[in-house]
């Protein structure tokens, strides 16, 4: 009898420890799935700011300060996954809650605006600028950075040589700012203007999730006009001796400067396929790049075929 109940009790137990294992990853999905649910509702319910404004019975700007938060918050969980529209639109109308609920405060203007752009919705950050030039109209930054959004995302030239000009004609703007508006209209002067707009923006800066594309950007830009310069000298190299140059380094015997410039990239300079020197990270982006390409190409020939 002894025995029999001895195994009663084991059976029980592993009854019990079992049930409880289920018990326990039943519930560890069920919060999964009320975290996914939750986040998905969560990012299409934003009331309008006017709303809010009504609703906040007299505490907006403590509410704008709670919400702004919360869209930081948000960001720094999503910045690195792929550009989504329906976090983007919440975003992008959290942003607006705030600004109409304390219109005069800067910051979710200034950095609200550069979010956007990280997210890849550039409309939506020309709009935020916008919206902060109108309630800021002395702050030279935010028609800038509009120029600057219509010149690095939109490839417009004349509408970015337009907000730049008027930003120029603002109190306290840089006196480059002029000359950056002419010479949107000159290729290499263009980005030698951006250069100096992302250097400038990475200064005034801080949040290291916003610094990182700025710092890419301002990279590639430095790399694109190096290899410009190369492709100068890549050209008296071959002028005086009848053939093009077989590695970097022989550059040299046509500048006066002692060695080749750093590469902005990290890589080292070699001399590509196509007889231009580029950064051998680009080239490897490159070849990267075209051989996803070719993949495509050939799962698109068998999906039809």
């Amino acid at each position: 009898m002894g025995t029999r109940r001895a195994a009663l009790v084991v059976l029980g137990l592993g009854v019990a420890v079992a049930g409880a294992a289920v018990a326990h990853f039943g519930h560890v999905r069920n919060d999964a799935v009320r975290h996914e649910t939750s986040a998905a509702v969560e990012l299409l319910m934003v009331p309008s700011g006017e709303a809010l404004d009504v609703g906040s019975l007299g505490y907006a700007v403590h509410l704008a300060d709670l919400m702004w938060v919360r869209s930081v918050l948000m960001f720094g969980e999503r910045f690195a996954e792929e550009p989504d529209p329906d976090w983007q639109q919440w975003l992008a109308r959290m942003l607006d809650a705030v600004t109409v609920l304390d219109p005069q405060w800067r910051t979710p203007y200034f950095y609200g605006g550069s979010m956007l752009r990280v997210t890849g919705d550039v409309d939506a950050s020309t709009a935020l600028f916008e919206k902060g030039h109108a309630a800021l109209p002395d702050d030279f930054f935010f028609p800038f950075a509009i120029g600057m959004n219509y010149y690095l995302d939109k490839e417009d030239p004349v509408q970015a040589a337009e907000w730049v000009q008027r930003a120029a004609g603002l109190p306290g703007a840089p006196k480059w700012y002029r000359a950056a508006a002419r010479g949107f209209l000159i290729e290499s002067a263009q980005r030698q203007v951006a250069i100096r707009f992302l250097r400038e923006e990475l200064e005034l800066t801080t949040d290291p999730e916003l610094r990182e594309p700025l710092e890419a950007r301002l990279l590639g830009l430095m790399h694109e006009e190096m290899v410009d310069k190369f492709d100068g000298l890549i050209a008296t190299f071959q002028e005086l001796h009848g053939r093009p140059p077989a590695e970097p380094r022989e550059l040299l015997q046509v500048t006066d400067l002692p060695d080749l410039p750093p590469d902005p990239l990290g890589g080292t300079w070699t001399v590509d396929v196509d007889g231009r020197i580029r950064s051998t990270v680009d080239v490897e982006d490159l070849t990267r790049r075209a051989r996803d390409r070719e993949r495509q190409m050939l799962l698109t020939h068998k999906l039809r075929f």
